[in-house]
């Protein structure tokens, strides 16, 4: 496991890749924006926060996240990618678009994580548009209690004033991916601009909890001896992201600050690395958790790949490195892998087929050896040798093997085509070329096995035929 430091640094590099290669680069952030949402009417109103909780990291690379509010690549990308099929396509910070499936389904999770007040068994995509969430300042969420902490509003009776106090953002659209696209980049979400992640970071930034949350930065970094504390929590911030102690293989006596020193956790955070996951955390930093680059194509792959690994040509230390996945590579590695199973199932069955036609072949032949044997006498009575008399019947072997190896390759030829046809209408657009091939040099090999196999299934059958006695082959009836 690894864990990605990321910097201003590597942001500007990856800006710099060419834009011929890629789709798009996809930032993912905490966003811990505090949204109120409004719930009916009259005396049954109700005001409910939105739960944006996200995971630690370490859970996040071991188990996945399911993110459903995230930002929209740039106009171009989605424009040419997704079809807006209601309402207007987002142009202004605060507006937000809900993108369905290809299907016009969404997750549940969206109505319940967003406080959806809608009718589940008849949607429509109208009821959605203009629903209307409310962004709480930091300054109204995070208040001083008179000490140095500044706690999370609990109190619910101040969610009705707080929600008319807040900034309004609302969903202006409804997207659908276009037919023929084969990957959807999102899953379904609701998807805002790039503007609302800088503005909501920059107010962040400039609000009392945070203004107090670097004041304790600067302590943690003027005094070594001092671990940085959460304002909101008051509690140490943690200088690891895994900790160590009771995990099988260091559950063992000694000092747990020992075991989770930078001498044996890989996961120890210096005082600069763990103030700022923190300040991801909380919404108040300008870097990145996640980071997604989306290739043109998969030769654009390998040009992106070569492109980031020279990122850590000449870091010595592995932390300053950025390690990556492939997910393109990893999905293509499991149908490869599962296309290698069911091809194995196939091989043990013709396998079985092949031993099975082979002793029916080695079978006829033997009948016809038996039906034969006057003509064997005859051949033999006129001067045909014993190697003679088995080259007969290898050579009718060999006509079957090569007639029935020609069959099944010309059968299997035509079935492909069907089969691909079924196949890329079965996957709705992921799969656009063929899965069944059949090439002509497999082939060739196919017919050569065919011929060989009959050959020695005929074997006995010609070698019992060439050692009859003649006289005794003339005798028979």
């Amino acid at each position: 496991m690894h864990y990605n430091r990321f910097s201003q640094e590597y942001i500007d590099y990856l800006n710099q890749i060419d834009s011929k290669l890629i789709s798009g680069i996809s930032y993912s952030y905490y966003m811990n924006m505090k949204i109120l949402t409004k719930q009916g009417s009259g005396a049954d109103t109700k005001y409910t926060p939105v739960n944006f909780a996200s995971p630690d990291p370490i859970i996040e690379m071991l188990m996945g996240n399911d993110n459903r509010f995230m930002e929209m690549l740039d106009d171009k990308y989605m424009k040419a990618t997704y079809d807006v099929v209601a309402g207007k396509y987002p142009t202004a910070y605060n507006e937000i678009a809900l993108v369905v499936n290809p299907y016009n389904q969404i997750s549940g999770s969206i109505l319940s994580q967003f406080n959806f007040d809608i009718d589940r068994d008849n949607m429509t995509y109208e009821s959605f548009i203009g629903k209307e969430m409310k962004m709480i300042s930091y300054d109204d969420w995070y208040v001083n209690n008179g000490s140095d902490l500044y706690p999370e509003l609990k109190d619910e009776s101040k969610y009705e004033e707080l929600y008319n106090k807040g900034e309004t953002i609302k969903i202006t659209a409804v997207m659908r991916i276009k037919e023929g696209v084969p990957i959807s980049v999102f899953s379904t979400s609701l998807l805002y601009r790039s503007e609302l992640t800088k503005r909501v970071v920059a107010d962040n930034l400039n609000s009392n909890m945070v203004k107090a949350q670097l004041n304790e930065y600067e302590k943690a970094k003027n005094d070594k001896k001092y671990i940085e504390k959460s304002v909101i929590t008051g509690e140490e911030i943690s200088k690891v992201l895994l900790d160590l102690t009771g995990i099988p293989g260091f559950n063992f006596e000694g000092n747990p600050d020992w075991i989770n020193s930078p001498l044996i956790n890989p996961f120890y955070l210096d005082v600069d690395e763990r103030h700022e996951i923190y300040m991801q955390k909380i919404g108040a930093s300008t870097l990145p958790k996640d980071i997604y680059v989306y290739p043109k194509s998969f030769d654009a792959k390998d040009d992106i790949k070569a492109y980031l690994d020279a990122y850590n040509s000449n870091k010595l230390h592995m932390d300053d490195k950025i390690m990556y996945m492939d997910a393109a590579t990893m999905m293509t590695d499991m149908v490869k892998q599962i296309i290698d199973i069911i091809s194995i199932v196939l091989v043990c069955f013709a396998a079985v087929s092949l031993v099975v036609s082979s002793i029916m072949i080695g079978i006829i032949t033997y009948v016809s050896v038996v039906e034969r044997t006057k003509e064997i006498g005859v051949l033999r009575a006129i001067g045909a040798r014993k190697v003679d008399i088995g080259n007969v019947f290898n050579a009718e072997t060999a006509t079957i093997g090569i007639t029935a190896g020609v069959m099944g390759v010309v059968i299997a030829g035509i079935l492909t085509i069907p089969i691909n046809f079924i196949i890329r209408a079965l996957a709705d657009g992921v799969v656009t070329g063929n899965i069944a091939i059949l090439s002509p040099v497999a082939g060739i090999v196919l017919v050569v096995v065919s011929t060989i196999l009959t050959l020695i299934a005929g074997l006995i059958p010609a070698n019992i035929a060439a050692k009859k006695d003649p006289v005794a082959a003339l005798r028979s009836e």
